[in-house]
Parts: structure tokens; sequence; C-alpha cells
């Protein structure tokens, strides 16, 4: 796909005016080319939000097609880090996998516990041998012993806790490199945008 047909589509899905020509080129010209965004990316982002019913004037409808390819390359990240993921998950007998044998072992907040703005994580002590010995000796301020992964796993029977804290670890990993990457979409974008209000 070429920048030319981005641009017939745009027309063609959002029916604008002569005028808006101009707009979409400058948008071409001064953001989308030099932010490294493909045409094919930038019309697959064109698509996903005509479906989802994103309309309005020209400058609106552009202003969101980075944020829709930040997601697209975000999922193609996850996706690619599993598929490494799955094919190095092959755990050494000589350590932990839950703990890494520091007897700590963190475990996600379950999604209908999770409130924003707070941790996402708790720390438990683990069923292995450097966790059991921190839970004979470890007391908080009231004498209590640490909560453990076994209570943990019998509270929330039938939670797939390391599935889901692999999850949230790729997402939170794929977003910051993404997020890293594309981080001059934002400020090209909004000098274009303060250009259009003037």
């Amino acid at each position: 796909m070429t920048w030319d047909e981005f641009h017939a589509h745009f027309a063609a899905l959002y029916g604008t005016p002569l005028a808006a020509d101009r707009t979409v080129e400058t948008w071409i010209s001064d953001v989308f080319d030099p932010c490294g965004i493909t045409p094919a990316e930038a019309d697959a982002a064109l698509v996903a939000m005509a479906r989802a019913g994103i309309a309005g004037r020209a400058n609106h409808v552009l202003a969101q097609i980075h944020q829709f390819v930040r997601e697209a390359r975000t999922h193609d990240l996850l996706l690619r880090e599993r598929q490494q993921r799955r094919a190095d998950e092959t755990p050494g007998p000589e350590s932990c996998r839950d703990c890494r044998d520091t007897g700590w072992c963190p475990v996600p907040v379950p999604d209908d516990r999770l409130k924003p703005g707070e941790q996402t994580e708790w720390v438990m002590t683990c069923r292995c041998a450097a966790g059991v010995r921190l839970a004979a000796v470890c007391r908080d301020h009231k004498g209590r012993a640490p909560a453990s992964l076994a209570q943990y796993e019998a509270h929330f029977a039938g939670l797939d806790w390391r599935a889901l804290l692999r999850e949230r670890k790729a997402e939170e990993v794929a977003r910051g490199r993404i997020a890293g990457s594309t981080r001059e979409w934002d400020r090209l974008t909004a000098r274009l945008l303060s250009r259009a209000r003037r």
C-alpha cells in the first residue's frame, strides 16, 4: 500500500471535501512518514476507526491514527513475546520457578479485586524450602506470619495466577517499549493540531 492509496481510502471512507486533501497530505508528510508509520499501518488504523464509528473532521480522525497504530504494535509485540516465552519455558531443576529461590513469590491481584491506582501484585511466601523457612521466621509487628502461596491458591482456586502474572508483565513491558519508541508521535501530533486550531 502507498500513501496515495491511503489518501484515496481516507477520502472514500470519510467522504472528505477537497479542502481536507491538503490536511491529509500534511499529516502524512509531517507526522506519519517522519514517525515511521507505514501506509498499511495507517490504513489498518483507519479501518478500525471507521468500524468503531469514529467520525469528525479530518484533523480529529487523523490525530487518532497513531493511537490505533500504537495499540496494534503493542498487540503484535505481545503475540511475538508469548510465542517466544512458550519456546523458552523450560524451568531448570536448580531453581524454584515461582520465587527464583528468594522465598517470596509475587502473585497477581485477581481482576475482580483490582481497583484503579492500587497495587497489581501481592507477595506471598513460596511453598519451596526457602519460602517455608521465611514463613517460619518472618513476623509482622503484630506477630503474624506472612500470607503463603498455598493460602492464596486455596482462596482463589481455579485461578491460573502464573498465566495472569505473565500476561500482565508482558503487557506492561510491551506498552513501555512501544510508548518509548513512539514518544515523538505525540509531539508532532500536538504541534500539527495547534497549527490547525489557529
